[in-house]
């Protein structure tokens, strides 16, 4: 698949991907936008899916909506106790959700729902007073302002993986650009007109500053949450801050206290939606002392010396080349705390590496398709040439001699590399990154990968002694 311009990403998200989620949506909107619509008609559609009822209850009862806790055990009772506009922005939520997150969500999507979530909380909050109409205009504006982002990596497409790494390498836009041939924003436009979604929402997007309702306003705080996802003190956040402050009327340490106490209920709302996934996402008071994803990892030293010791009782049994290597991936992957790691061994025959032991999330197709010359130009291959454990550093520019290894960090993330040697023979290679994790590499990790690598050579030297290695 290559899909180049807006109209064709469109098209490919409404057929392939979300029809069940553009119907829902639109029935509901051409629902609450009618003069006649009656709570009957609202109650049918949620009705009419046993989980969509299940979860609007649900989230019907928390305190965020119901601060009275009476207790609500059917969609009429909800819709007259909470309200029409309420219930059906409790719906419309509960479906992107349900819609989008039926698999296991990668990265960006738990982002991007985090900020969705937070942006609508703190709109809903912050730009009305008791017009509950208006308030739920605002949490749909502003949950679905980025419905094309959400639309997108929900999807996972082959041009997820490329578009991820581009964007921690340069800028959003221009990376989206050159992966996709359009960008988020322009996807968002084109689904909001084919569902229509309505026009505070189109304004939202659109971005026309001359707008003089509330769409400014939500975008202000849409640009704010992502800027405060590790904190409000995060460079940006405090000239959005400012800024919002200014278009509120309103006293910024004042309004600072207000976001922080929104963005709780965001992770209250959270939790009752069952998406404790995005909360690391979220600047919530738990997650102050938390370290920054760019922190460099720490390993687990009692664990690897508990994995040390499997080894080696295994290498006093009846050791085997496959147990080993498994043993020794283990160890990287728990211990030393890399999150993806390959072993590969060299088929003389082929002249070339082939995975034979893999962990870590991504590497599915690492058996199939990380295969690596046995003679190139690589920084690989460089770092094979030293002989020992080795830190290769990232490399921006994708390097045309590893395209096939059908793997966009392969050659572009830092990574650590180890010889398998067998006296003066080599016999494979230990292969280990961070994957799409936007965390360095730590000098402790080198260090812990260099003893592993040690050890897998002295256990195939063990095993050669014992059992023999053709």
């Amino acid at each position: 698949m290559s899909i180049k311009n807006t109209a064709s990403w469109v098209a490919y998200l409404n057929q392939a991907e979300l029809p069940v989620l553009a119907h829902t949506l639109r029935q509901v909107q051409k629902i609450t936008q009618s003069q006649t619509s009656s709570v009957q008609e609202l109650a049918e559609v949620i009705l009419r899916d046993p989980e969509l009822t299940t979860q609007v209850l649900k989230v019907a009862n928390t305190v965020y909506y119901n601060p009275n806790i009476q207790s609500i055990s059917t969609v009429s009772r909800a819709i007259a106790l909470i309200g029409f506009d309420t219930v059906k922005t409790i719906a419309m939520t509960c479906m992107v959700i349900d819609t989008l997150f039926h698999r296991k969500a990668p990265k960006p999507l738990l982002r991007s729902m985090a900020h969705a979530l937070h942006g609508a909380v703190q709109a809903r909050q912050l730009l009305t007073r008791n017009d509950s109409q208006k308030r739920e205009e605002m949490f749909i504006a502003a949950l679905l302002s980025n419905i094309g982002e959400l639309a997108f990596w929900s999807c996972r497409t082959p041009e997820a993986s490329e578009l991820e790494y581009e964007q921690q390498v340069s800028e959003p836009l221009v990376a989206q650009k050159q992966v996709l041939g359009t960008t988020f924003n322009d996807i968002s436009l084109s689904l909001i007109d084919t569902w229509h979604l309505g026009p505070l929402l189109k304004s939202v997007v659109t971005g026309n500053d001359r707008d003089k309702g509330p769409a400014p306003s939500i975008r202000l705080l849409s640009q704010l949450v992502r800027q405060a996802e590790h904190g409000w003190d995060k460079p940006g956040a405090e000239v959005s801050r400012q800024q919002l402050a200014q278009s509120l009327s309103a006293d910024v340490s004042q309004l600072q206290a207000q976001l922080q106490e929104n963005a709780e209920k965001t992770g209250e709302l959270a939790r009752a939606c069952k998406l404790d996934a995005i909360l690391p996402y979220l600047p919530l008071r738990e997650n102050r002392n938390k370290p920054c994803e760019l922190t460099p990892q720490r390993g687990n030293s009692t664990l690897q010396l508990q994995i040390l010791r499997d080894l080696t009782l295994a290498l006093c049994d009846k050791p085997s080349l496959n147990g080993i290597l498994q043993i020794i991936a283990e160890g990287i992957h728990r211990g030393v705390g890399v999150h993806r790691v390959g072993i590969l061994l060299l088929s003389q025959r082929e002249g070339s590496f082939r995975a034979r032991i893999t962990l870590g999330p991504d590497t599915e197709e690492w058996k199939n398709h990380f295969i690596l010359p046995q003679q190139g130009q690589t920084g690989l291959h460089e770092a094979l040439k030293t002989g020992q454990a080795t830190h290769v550093p990232a490399n921006k520019k994708a390097d045309p001699k590893l395209a096939n290894l059908k793997d966009p960090w392969i050659g572009r993330h830092e990574a650590l590399i180890a010889p398998l040697t067998l006296g003066n023979r080599m016999l494979g290679m230990i292969y280990a990154d961070h994957g799409n994790q936007v965390c360095a590499i730590s000098p402790e990790q080198l260090q812990s990968f260099s003893h592993f690598a040690l050890q897998a050579r002295l256990g195939l030297m063990h095993l050669s002694e014992t059992v023999g290695l053709s």
